[in-house]
């Protein structure tokens, strides 16, 4: 799964934040109220929840952000806003996702000192990753861009020397 940049675009916008407004009118405009009750239909689908979740779960995980308050609003059924209906196959999934959304909806998270570590690097390939991450992916290129510089740099001296002789 990978991470929602959308969800922490805002979250670095707004420092705090309720994980409802991230969903609704304040946010993505997923999760909004309609006027005859219950919720409109703007989810396209329950990978796209998932994904949201996915990153709120990581960015806690690490520390990035910290949860600060909880209320008790009233949490639609993710099955009510979803634009087509659900295949059988489905129903496990919508049962799942409903479960993590009611640990995560009435939470208010604000962000800690790391998390603009996370989202702001200076090489685009390591931005969006913890220090764990940026360090494992430098450990793993380095002896690579090294053993290619040692070739390459063997191959021009040798060039220069062989042919000065």
């Amino acid at each position: 799964m990978k991470i929602n940049k959308q969800i922490v675009n805002l979250l670095r916008k707004r420092k705090e934040m309720v994980v409802r407004d991230l969903l609704g009118t304040e946010g993505l405009g997923l999760i909004v109220a309609s006027t005859g009750g219950g919720c409109e239909k703007n989810v396209d689908s329950l990978e796209q929840i998932d994904e949201i979740l996915y990153t709120l779960q990581f960015l806690e995980h690490e520390e990035l952000i910290k949860e600060i308050s909880s209320d008790n609003h009233v949490i639609y059924h993710i099955g009510d806003c979803l634009k087509d209906d659900l295949k059988k196959d489905e129903i496990m999934h919508l049962i799942l996702t409903q479960e993590i959304l009611e640990k995560y909806y009435n939470r208010k998270f604000a962000v800690q000192i790391a998390f603009f570590n996370f989202t702001d690097y200076w090489l685009p390939f390591l931005k969006y990753k913890t220090e764990k991450q940026r360090k494992e992916i430098i450990n793993f290129w380095l002896p690579i861009g090294v053993a290619i510089l040692v070739s390459v740099l063997t191959a021009i001296f040798n060039k220069i020397w062989c042919s000065c002789n």
